[in-house]
């Protein structure tokens, strides 16, 4: 993420197998063969990762639904969305 990160909108990979169940998201990597659990909050920016969506967006609905604050929201969904990009889990787009 060179530019502005507020300014990107992120995806899925989508040749990356996930299934929700119940309120978690289960991610399945192939090449790794390395299975992720995602918990509830984690599995909402999981599934906001539609291409459609700016960071700040993303932690707008965060903070509508987990009732928390917006400064909060965002950092955390930065740190994870980094997390996503590292592991290969998510494309972004300017």
């Amino acid at each position: 993420m060179k530019k502005k990160s507020s300014q990107f909108k992120f995806r899925r990979s989508p040749d990356l197998p996930f299934r929700v169940v119940d309120e978690e998201v289960v991610i399945v990597s192939p090449p790794k063969g390395e299975v992720t659990v995602l918990n509830e909050t984690a599995a909402k920016i999981w599934q906001l990762l539609d291409g459609k969506r700016t960071l700040k967006q993303i932690a707008d609905i965060l903070t509508d639904e987990f009732e928390v604050k917006r400064e909060k929201a965002y950092s955390d969904c930065l740190d994870f969305i980094k997390k996503l990009e590292q592991k290969g889990f998510i494309q972004s787009e300017y």
